[in-house]
């Protein structure tokens, strides 16, 4: 029986929010094992005066537990 666990990564870039998604699907990819599915929950663009600062992400990502069996 296959187990999956689910769990929210989030990252910043302040280049574009393309760079911030490529670095927290990275980061998904190279901590967790037998990622299943990557969704995008979230983006921010915070900042003033229409200038935008920082562009933040959130995924939620579904991986399998390895069975020890």
């Amino acid at each position: 029986m296959a187990v999956g666990r689910h769990t929210e990564i989030s990252s910043s870039s302040n280049i574009s929010l393309d760079d911030a998604l490529d670095k927290s699907i990275n980061e998904a990819t190279t901590k967790l094992q037998n990622v299943s599915s990557l969704w995008g929950s979230n983006s921010e663009q915070p900042g003033e005066k229409a200038t935008v600062k920082e562009y933040r992400v959130r995924i939620e990502v579904t991986f399998l537990l390895n069975d020890q069996e």
